[in-house]
């Protein structure tokens, strides 16, 4: 089955790797294992599906031999692997381990010069992680250390303090965004402020609604009526 598979024409093993977890999580891993026996080796694209389908499985002891083949094949470093191997450890509570990860990926590349734009994507892994643990202390912590933020880091953040009831700190940050750092919200984070603001009333969602752009205020408008609908439940 394997030799058939990688013989041809088709792309590399990662995008086999892609196609077979949309199949299955047990499919994808039996994919990615036979990727060596075919002649091939791992690439750095082979490596995130693999470990997404771990995750699926909740296939722990799976994951850290991933990340063992990882380090063996040089991938250790790169953005996207580091990533989803974070994402791994998080995803399945092992959370000590993701941070000591996370700090050695740190440590290697203080002694670089080189920064790349797509750092951000580690540490946005690496808060998710605490956000989904219910650490937003530690979570805030490191959100106002990172290098550079992007509107996944806002969110991710704004959506911890919503979720977790900690609405006016969520609404906070919302409006640092908006003001201070002049980042243009999603819907995704409009989402997580109107679930902060339905908590406390009309008159907040409208003030945190308020600064938004043209385009984003459009957004908005749609989802203000819908969290109204939401005020008028809880009155009844």
């Amino acid at each position: 089955m394997a030799s058939t598979e990688f013989n041809g024409t088709l792309e590399p093993n990662g995008e086999l790797t892609t196609e077979a977890l949309s199949i299955s999580p047990l499919h994808a891993l039996s994919v990615f294992r036979n990727i060596q026996p075919a002649g091939l080796r791992p690439d750095s694209h082979s490596f995130p599906p693999a470990l997404k389908a771990v995750v699926k499985l909740s296939a722990f002891p799976t994951g850290t031999q991933l990340h063992c083949q990882v380090t063996r094949f040089g991938f250790g470093s790169h953005v996207t692997v580091a990533t989803a191997l974070l994402q791994m450890y998080s995803a399945l509570a092992h959370f000590h381990d993701a941070r000591k990860l996370f700090e050695g990926i740190l440590d290697s590349s203080s002694s670089s010069s080189t920064t790349s734009s797509r750092d951000v994507t580690l540490w946005n892994a690496m808060l998710s992680g605490y956000v989904r643990l219910g650490d937003l202390r530690s979570a805030r912590d490191l959100f106002e250390t990172m290098p550079q933020r992007n509107i996944i880091s806002w969110t991710a953040l704004v959506a911890g303090y919503a979720k977790a009831s900690l609405d006016l700190q969520a609404i906070a940050l919302f409006r640092r965004m908006q003001l201070q750092e002049e980042v243009d919200p999603d819907h995704v984070a409009i989402l997580a402020l109107l679930s902060a603001c339905a908590h406390l009333g009309a008159l907040e969602i409208h003030e945190a609604l308020c600064h938004l752009n043209s385009q984003s205020a459009l957004r908005a408008g749609y989802l203000e009526m819908e969290c109204a609908k939401f005020l008028e439940l809880d009155e009844e």
